[in-house]
This record gives C-alpha cells, structure tokens and sequence, in this order.
C-alpha cells in the first residue's frame, strides 16, 4: 500500500474549485419562469402536466426539464425545454434571469430562471407533456397570503439497512420529518411543492 504524504495531498487539493456536492448528477434540471404580457398585465405561465405522463401528471409546474449533455448550461436547458413544452423560442425572449437554485435530496439540483418574454410570441403547446397552460397576474400573487401546510414523511426500516451498525441508530429507525409546504390557490389550481418553493422565492426577491 502507498500511504500518502503531505505532498501529495496537496498536490491534490491545491487546484480543487469547492462546487456543489452531487452537482454532476444526471437528475440535474432546469426550469424556467416565462413573464408575459396579458390583458391583466404580466403574468407567470404555469403548465398543467399531460395526464398520460407516468410521472407527475396533471400537476401544476413551470417549463422545464433534466439537463442533458449536450446542453450548454443549465440557463439553455431551461429555454429548450421552454420551447420543446410551449413553443417558445430563445428568440422571443427578452432577458433571463437566474433564481436561487435547489439541492434536492433526491431530484439533484435544480436551477430556476426568470425569463421576460416578448409580447409578440406565440404558444404552441406540446400536448405529449402538456395538458393546458394557464396565467396568473403578477399583481395578484403579490397581494397572496401564500398559505402552508405541514406534511409528516417517516423513514421506514426496509430490514437490511444496518441500523445496528450506527450510534444511536434506534433514533434513526422509522424517524419523521415534518416539512412545511407552500400553497397558492388560484381559480381551481393548487400551486405547491417545488412550483410554490420556486414561486415563494421569485415573489420575494421581486416584491
């Protein structure tokens, strides 16, 4: 065995660039916030999931989608997976902006960006992952009393996971979370999850 030295270890560390641990992960995904202009003034377009989708259908989320490889960055995986969804190009969008971005436990990480887009585009919507697509004014969100809700999630023994093993480890067998979770009700959608977390910021951040 070759025991390493202090030379070596550095050699290692000293160009190392500190990153987000699991960025890499092929569960990484990017969405996008499209503004648009209605009758009632800007307003955020939401989609509601096809309902032949095996996950999450007919659920409400904002464009968007796992980042592939041949993407460039996370920003030009939000625009194609806006234009593969909606039918909104790149070039019918004024300016992107990039939003806080989320480390999931189990969905990677996942950047949201703010896109102004121009009057003139049009949707064409891509009925294979969309059902309907529908807006909300700005202004009515910003007058919102977001609502939450507690949600209590339990890990469950799968009996060869070796709790034995671990200090403490009863305390860790069959543990409950409780997390809190935002709602927006508008008309007959339920906003919540990571769509209300990610409206929640964006809300914040430009009130």
């Amino acid at each position: 065995m070759t025991y390493p030295t202090v030379e070596v270890l550095t050699q290692k560390l000293v160009h190392h660039v500190p990153s987000v641990l699991g960025q890499d992960s092929n569960l990484n995904a990017a969405i996008i916030l499209p503004i648009i202009e209605t009758e009632q003034g800007l307003s955020l377009l939401f989609e509601v999931r096809a309902y032949s989708l095996r996950s999450q259908p007919g659920e409400i989320c904002f464009p968007g989608g796992r980042i592939d490889t041949d993407d460039t960055s996370s920003e030009q995986a939000a625009l194609r997976e806006m234009n593969e969804e909606v039918g909104i190009s790149s070039k019918e969008v004024i300016k992107v902006f990039p939003l806080d971005y989320i480390v999931h436990h189990t969905r990677g990480i996942i950047y949201p960006f703010v896109a102004i887009i121009k009057p003139t585009a049009a949707i064409t919507i891509n009925k294979e992952e969309v059902d309907h697509v529908f807006t909300i004014p700005l202004d009515f969100l910003y007058d919102y009393n977001v609502q939450t809700h507690q949600i209590e999630m339990t890990i469950s023994d799968n009996n060869d996971f070796p709790f034995h093993k671990i200090a403490n480890g009863d305390a860790y067998r069959n543990r409950r979370m409780i997390l809190e979770e935002y709602f927006y009700y508008f008309k007959d959608y339920a906003i919540w999850g990571l769509t209300a977390k990610i409206l929640h910021h964006f809300l914040n951040l430009t009130k």
